[in-house]
């Protein structure tokens, strides 16, 4: 399922901007890089993070929807088709029906 892969795809992006999130405040705490190009940086990095889990979710609703979708229509076919235990049973109900509320 293709909305299944861009999930992945996401999460797999969200987890390597972590990890470059971590690298860049490690370069600024060592001095590597300067303040105010570090905050520049972790802007955008922050941005794109933030879309990305905006979006994840967004594809995991729509596929959470699919899946229900897909139950409610195949489910209900598997409970109308007659058994022969579900006929016996329909039989038994009805004389005890019968029976119970003496209907003729």
């Amino acid at each position: 399922m293709k909305s299944g892969k861009n999930t992945n795809n996401h999460k797999n992006r969200i987890s390597r901007l972590d990890t470059i999130i971590k690298k860049l405040y490690k370069d600024n705490s060592e001095g590597k890089i300067s303040d105010e190009h570090f905050a520049k940086i972790l802007e955008t990095y922050e941005i794109d993070k933030n879309q990305l889990i905006n979006s994840a979710a967004e594809l995991e609703n729509i596929i959470d929807a699919s899946n229900r979708n897909s139950l409610m229509q195949t489910v209900p076919f598997v409970w109308l088709k007659p058994t022969p235990v579900s006929m016996i049973l329909a039989q038994k109900l009805s004389r005890f029906y019968k029976i119970y509320f003496n209907i003729k």
